[in-house]
Formats: structure tokens, C-alpha cells, sequence
């Protein structure tokens, strides 16, 4: 799907910020929606929509970008 991005990092890059499993950002194209951190676990996920929570992951997102 040309709307999706799957990134998988390789174990020769060493320590990185997707260590402690996965995540998954979701921006939506309407303004109206918010952007969502979402974070599966065995018993469930979280959702995280503060902005201090966005920023975080969207930087530890660019910094696995950089890897690849």
C-alpha cells in the first residue's frame, strides 16, 4: 500500500530506539484526526496522542529511519 511504511532494523546496527519493541505511528491526511503513538503488548496496546508523547516517537522513528 503506497500509504504505509514498514521499517525493519537490521541486528548489525547494534543498540537502537526500537529495542523495546514495536511501535506505530499513524498520520492521517485529514487535519481534523490526530495523529496517534500506538503501542501493542501481549494483553492489549496503548494509544498515545500527547504531543510530548508524538514528538518523542517521531524521533526515535527518524533516528530508525537513519539505519536502514
Amino acid at each position: 500500500m503506497d500509504t504505509v511504511t514498514l521499517q525493519v532494523v537490521l541486528d548489525e546496527h547494534g543498540v537502537h530506539d526500537g529495542m523495546d519493541g514495536a511501535f506505530m505511528m499513524l498520520e492521517f491526511a485529514d487535519d481534523e484526526d490526530l495523529d496517534l503513538l500506538y503501542v501493542p503488548y501481549v494483553a492489549g496496546a496503548l494509544h498515545m496522542e500527547k504531543p510530548e508523547e508524538l514528538a518523542a516517537a517521531k524521533l526515535a522513528f527518524s533516528t530508525l529511519l537513519a539505519k536502514r
